[in-house]
């Protein structure tokens, strides 16, 4: 049985998530390191192996050493950014000014009006980049309209 989170929600269904995502833009995802027979060699390994110091990941960057360029196997690691900002600039501009520049607005009716316009207006004219502050907005605005607020 799944584990189950506060309001019910199964946790660590990252993998499921992923699966129905992917399957849904028509992409083949995989998950190499999730192979039985991998994960039974990796609980083999000796302690050592696998951690000296803080240097993480040693067995595996050995393994692909010849396959794998030096400065991807000894960079620090990084996130996977979104373009929010252009998106709220071109793509979703649209949709962002009729949800949160709406005159229905819900967040409008819960926050100071003049701000939200401010933000959109700022955003779109390119004179600051408020895309994750765009982010936070459009999430509480579509889960108002959802939940009827």
């Amino acid at each position: 049985m799944p584990a189950l989170g506060e309001a019910g929600e199964v946790r660590d269904d990252l993998l499921v998530k992923a699966d129905r995502m992917s399957m849904a833009h028509g992409l083949e995802v995989r998950s190499p390191f999730l192979d039985t027979e991998l994960m039974g060699l990796a609980t083999r390994l000796e302690p050592q192996l696998k951690l000296r110091g803080v240097r993480l990941k040693r067995v595996l960057k050995a393994a692909v050493a010849d396959l794998v360029p030096e400065e991807i196997l000894t960079r620090p690691k990084r996130g996977f950014g979104v373009p929010l900002d252009r998106w709220f600039r071109e793509d979703l501009r649209e949709y962002v000014a009729g949800t949160l520049g709406a005159s229905d607005s819900r967040v409008k009716a819960h926050l100071e009006a003049g701000a939200v316009d401010r933000i959109l207006a700022e955003h779109d004219s390119r004179a600051r980049n408020h895309g994750h502050a765009l982010w936070t907005l459009l999430t509480l605005e579509v889960f108002l309209r959802r939940e009827g607020w």
